[in-house]
């Protein structure tokens, strides 16, 4: 009986793993550049919690249309640290010329939106790059740049 029970433990501990990989394997960090009145790259990327980097290149991109690439599961977790060191889930939805949130602003820069996908909850900004003057808008442009970076996307945009 005793074993009975310890291979029936060991099965529900397999079987709750499994779950957990399935839902963290939908897990995923994405960015989009927008339009601005020049010569701005216009991308999306998205980078999955197993590695696999996603690139579609639209305008002012060395490359156009989709490319992938991989990087370590580590990079990815490393990037969902600085989400939340930002604590970005509790952040406005827009940061816009206009609102109190932007502080000044200047024109003709693109939008840029970020998103990501954790454990079942998703999240995304859009901020315009023309806002400046507010810390949480300078820790979004890090973050950007930071997904920029470990994504690679260097290799596709110059």
């Amino acid at each position: 009986m005793r074993r009975l029970i310890s291979f029936a433990g060991l099965l529900l501990l397999a079987l709750a793993v499994n779950a957990q990989d399935k839902t963290s394997k939908k897990d995923s960090i994405t960015l989009e550049r927008g339009a601005c009145f020049g010569t701005c790259p216009i991308y999306k990327v998205t980078v999955a919690s197993d590695g696999k980097v996603t690139f579609e290149g639209f305008n002012y991109t060395k490359t156009k249309g989709k490319a992938t690439a991989r990087i370590k599961r580590k990079d990815f977790q490393k990037l969902v640290k600085e989400f939340e060191k930002i604590k970005y889930f509790s952040l406005d939805d827009k940061y816009e010329p206009g609102e109190p949130n932007c502080g000044q602003s200047a024109t003709d820069m693109p939008y840029v939106k970020s998103s990501i996908r954790l454990k079942g909850k998703t999240k995304s900004i859009s901020h315009y790059q023309g806002c400046f003057g507010s810390e949480i808008v300078r820790s979004l442009f890090a973050l950007d740049r930071k997904i920029d970076e470990v994504a690679r996307t260097a290799k596709w945009i110059k």
